[in-house]
């Protein structure tokens, strides 16, 4: 399964094998990166910390007391 992470080393590229096809990537000093998270060399970089996982972020939703439309009223010149 890929996951988000963000990548903290020196510029590197590597070639990966995801879903069968050998993939080039690079990697760049704090920037997020999709890498498959059952590979031996992303699991290396995650040891070493070069890798963080990015969390997943909630998605939003409408709650009931959201009002969804906005009301205005007209004023006096």
């Amino acid at each position: 399964m890929l996951k988000k992470y963000i990548y903290h080393g020196p510029l590197s590229s590597i070639t990966l094998t995801i879903e069968g096809k050998a993939q080039d990537i690079i990697l760049m000093n704090g920037k997020q990166v999709m890498l498959p998270d059952d590979d031996d060399y992303t699991q290396t970089l995650v040891n070493q910390g070069k890798l963080v996982e990015v969390a997943e972020e909630p998605k939003a939703t409408v709650s009931e007391s959201t009002p969804t439309t906005t009301s205005y009223k007209k004023g006096a010149k």
